[in-house]
């Protein structure tokens, strides 16, 4: 009878311990996976930003007539909950797309002296 009771408290006390471990493990790595994630995005901007999209065509040079609408467009449709919506963010989208950043910028600061938008660090919060 004892060697039962022994039995299933070693087998509870593992499966509890292993059940632990792994819980914590699959948190480490989650958080890592975010961790890289959010480096991955800010690569991802200082290459577009730097001109490193290979699928950017090289047309014509000079800041497109609708940039500034554009620019807002896309910050209303990729805004957060609270309005927001990353500088960069906006800037790689464009780049991408092969607008040069000065362009992008200029019209982003276009946008903020419309009073569509205002800068907050990072952060474009629209109105």
């Amino acid at each position: 009878m004892s060697e039962i009771v022994t039995t299933t408290i070693g087998l509870a006390f593992g499966l509890l311990t292993g059940f632990y471990f792994e819980r914590r493990t699959n948190k480490s790595t989650k958080a890592q996976n975010n961790q890289l994630r959010r480096q991955l995005d800010a690569l991802r901007a200082i290459v577009y930003s730097l001109g490193g999209n290979p699928d950017a065509a090289a047309g014509p040079r000079g800041m497109p007539p609708d940039l500034p609408a554009d620019v807002q467009a896309r910050a209303r449709a990729t805004q957060d909950a609270s309005g927001r919506v990353k500088r960069g963010e906006l800037v790689s989208y464009f780049v991408s797309r092969g607008v040069e950043v000065d362009d992008v910028e200029s019209a982003i600061s276009q946008v903020c002296s419309g009073g569509i938008a205002r800068e907050e660090g990072h952060w474009l919060h629209l109105q």
